[in-house]
């Protein structure tokens, strides 16, 4: 199926079903991709790492989580852009 990589700890892949958004982990030393939520479409999982990542950012006041917003969604933009040809693919577009 596809996996988009989206920075060095999360990724969104699909299966069959669904796409779920991985994060990063070690396992008995090794790099392991661990999912930690499912959604029905590739909007929705990218909305919901979007939203996982502010909750998870530094920001300590409005400012600052405003401003990880902003960085976040060009991260993830920046992201679905040069997957963009998969995603395509995936939508029966050519």
């Amino acid at each position: 199926m596809a996996t988009i990589q989206v920075n060095e700890d999360y990724r969104v892949s699909s299966d069959v079903n669904s796409w779920a958004i991985q994060k990063r982990g070690l396992r008995k030393g090794k790099i392991e991709w661990a999912p930690v939520s499912w959604f029905m479409t590739l909007d929705k999982a990218m909305a919901g790492l979007a939203a996982r990542m502010v909750r998870e950012s530094d920001g300590e006041n409005i400012d600052e989580i405003v401003a990880d917003a902003k960085l976040i969604g060009e991260e993830i933009n920046k992201a679905l852009a040069v997957n963009q040809e998969t995603i395509n693919l995936l939508d029966g577009k050519r």
